[in-house]
C-alpha cells in the first residue's frame, strides 16, 4: 500500500520540549513501518503556513520533520528516508471550498516546487518526509516569490497524494472520528461516507472541515480512498478499525454503535451541530463497532 499521511497540528505537541517531539515521532516511526505500508509519504506543514515555514515542523534541528526522519530510520534501518522542505505554490484568489481562518481566508495550493523530486523519490523506493509548506507564487518571468499566504497542510497532503498515486490518504487529527451533533447527547462518530453526503455534513466548521474538504478532494480526483482518524491510532485507521472512511461520492452514511466519548475534547477539532439534519436525511445505517476514546 501507498500510503500518505498529513500530520499537521495534531502530530506535534504544542511545546517547544525536544524530547516531547521525539517522543511523538518515535510512537509515529513505530505504527508507519508496519509491514501493510510498503510506500510512505508523511506530509507535515505545522498547520497553516502563513509566509515563512514554521520551525516546530520543518526540517530543522529539533523539528517533528528532523525528528521523524530520524525515528524512522531508527525503526526500518534498511529503508531509505528523506526528509523534502516544501515550497507550495498557491493561487493566490481564496478558495471557497475551504473554510476561512484568516480575514484573508485560505489559498488553494496547485503544486509543489519539488513535485518532480518527490516523485522520484517515491519511485526510487524512499519514505519521504514532506516538512514546512512555505507559500511561493510565480510572477510572469516565471520566477518563485515567497508571499504571505495561508495555506492549509491537508490540502498540500491531498495534491502530494494525487501525485504520487497513493493507495490511501490518511489526514491524522486528535479525535477518533468525524463526529455529527458535537457536543450533545445525539452525537454520533461516521464510521463510513460518500464523500458527496460528508461534504453536506461538515464544510461548515473550520478544522475539521479542511481535513474533509482535502479528504473529498482525494477520493473524487482519484477514485481511492481518505481516512480522517486519531494520530495514536494509525494503523487502526489504516485498517479500517478505527476513524472515518471516505469513499466513492455516493456511498451511503454509517455510523459507530455508541455515543463517542470524544465529544468532550478541545474545540480544536470539531463538527458543527447543525450537521445533524444532514446526517438525518442521508441514508445509511449504523454498524455494532464502538469507536475509540480520545483520551
Amino acid at each position: 500500500m501507498r500510503l500518505v499521511v498529513s500530520l499537521g497540528e495534531a502530530g506535534a505537541p504544542s511545546t517547544a520540549d525536544v524530547d516531547a517531539r521525539r517522543r511523538v515521532a518515535a510512537d509515529l516511526a513505530a505504527s508507519l513501518t508496519a509491514p501493510l505500508i510498503d510506500s510512505l509519504v508523511v506530509v507535515h506543514a505545522g498547520g497553516d503556513a502563513a509566509g515563512e515555514p514554521n520551525v516546530a515542523g520543518s526540517g530543522t534541528d529539533g523539528g517533528l520533520g528532523h525528528l521523524l526522519d530520524e525515528e524512522l530510520t531508527k525503526a526500518a534501518p534498511h529503508q531509505p528516508v528523506a526528509t523534502l522542505p516544501a515550497q507550495v505554490v498557491v493561487d493566490l484568489g481564496p478558495s471557497d471550498d475551504l473554510p476561512s481562518v484568516s480575514p484573508q481566508g485560505r489559498h488553494r495550493p496547485v503544486g509543489l516546487v519539488e513535485m518532480a523530486t518527490l516523485r522520484r523519490l517515491v519511485t526510487a523506493g524512499a519514505t519521504v518526509v514532506v516538512s514546512g509548506a512555505a507559500p511561493v507564487s510565480v510572477d510572469l518571468g516565471g520566477r518563485l516569490r515567497r508571499i504571505h499566504a495561508t495555506v492549509d497542510g491537508d490540502a498540500v497532503a491531498a495534491l502530494v497524494a494525487e501525485a504520487v498515486g497513493a493507495d490511501l490518504l490518511l489526514l491524522a487529527t486528535d479525535v477518533p472520528a468525524v463526529v455529527v451533533d458535537w457536543r450533545t447527547r445525539q452525537a454520533r462518530a461516521v464510521r463510513r461516507a460518500g464523500s458527496g453526503h460528508l461534504r453536506d455534513l461538515v464544510l461548515d466548521s473550520d478544522t475539521m472541515g479542511a481535513k474533509v474538504a482535502a479528504a473529498c478532494r482525494f477520493v473524487d480526483a482519484t477514485g481511492h480512498e481518505a481516512a480522517i482518524g486519531a494520530v495514536h491510532d494509525l494503523i487502526d485507521v489504516v485498517e479500517g478499525r478505527s476513524g472515518t472512511r471516505v469513499l466513492g461520492r455516493s456511498h451511503p452514511l454509517t455510523f459507530y454503535g455508541r455515543r463517542p466519548d470524544c465529544c468532550a475534547t478541545a474545540d480544536a477539532d470539531r463538527v458543527a451541530p447543525a450537521a445533524s439534519a444532514a446526517a438525518a436525511a442521508s441514508p445509511g445505517g449504523t454498524d455494532g463497532h464502538p469507536v475509540a476514546v480520545a483520551s
